[in-house]
Order: structure tokens, then sequence, then C-alpha cells
């Protein structure tokens, strides 16, 4: 496994692990961590979560098509996190669908950079150095008649 996407795995799993940990001690020690509730820890997880998608997607080099579903995982991780913090606070419910339409937007506008606009990994044919079919049996030909001929 990949260094850096192991230590994705274990910030990912230390994140669940500390929001399931601070419900606890708000359930448990009330007067100091009374205010983190079940809302609190949504925000905490899905937020830390989707960050941790948002920077995947950016400096792991995968397909173009894995970094698009990292960056949209993302963006939905955040989107739960801002309609939880909502939630949380008690925002004004007219705020709700502006929040979550810039975090949409902000997500594909970072999906258009981070995957240099392209829509989907390039095709062989489009690659520097690509031979076609006549090309390459043409060269196989080539090299048979070359083994042929040092061969007699």
């Amino acid at each position: 496994m990949n260094t850096a996407k192991f230590i994705f795995k274990v910030f990912d799993i230390f994140v669940l692990v500390l929001g399931c940990l601070f419900w606890l001690l708000s359930e448990i020690v009330k007067n100091a961590f009374g205010w983190f509730n079940f809302a609190f820890a949504v925000v905490l997880i899905c937020g830390l979560w989707g960050i941790s998608s948002i920077i995947q997607g950016a400096i792991l080099k995968e397909k173009v098509v894995v970094k698009r579903a990292r960056l949209i995982i993302g963006g939905v991780f955040l989107v739960v996190s801002a309609s939880s913090l909502i939630w949380a606070i008690n925002l004004p419910g007219n705020i709700v669908l502006p929040l979550i339409c810039l975090i949409v937007a902000l997500a594909l506008f970072a999906g258009l950079f981070i995957s240099g606009g392209k829509k989907w990994d390039l095709a062989d044919n489009e690659k520097e150095g690509y031979k076609n079919y006549y090309e390459r049996k043409a060269e196989e030909e080539q090299k048979k008649a070359e083994e042929k001929s040092a061969n007699e």
C-alpha cells in the first residue's frame, strides 16, 4: 500500500475515533463536554473526512476518474458537515441552500483545477509513442526479417 494512502486511512480512522470519543465524553462529563452532541460529532467527522478526500484527490497520483470521485465524495461530506453545523447551532434556515450550493460550486471548481480539466483518462492512442496495429505488425515483420537474415 502506498504510504500516503496509508496515512490518510489512519487519519480518517483517527477522526472517527476522536468524534466518537468526544461524543462519549459529552455524555459522561456533562459539565466539560456538554456542548458537544451528535450533530457536532457529525460536523467533526464529515468535515475532516471531506477535507481529507479533497486533499487526497489533489495530491495522490491516481486516474482522473478516481480523482474526480474523491472530490465529489469530499464535497458530499462537506455538505453533510455544513448541514449538521446548521442543525447544531441553529442557524437560520434561509442560509442552508446557499451554503450547500457554495460548497458544491467550490468542489466543482477545485475538481476542474485538480484534474487539469480532463474528463477521463487519456486513451492509449493519445499517449506519446503510441503505435497502431499496422505499425506494430510492420515492426514485428521487420524484426522477423532481421532475425532470419542474421541466422542465415
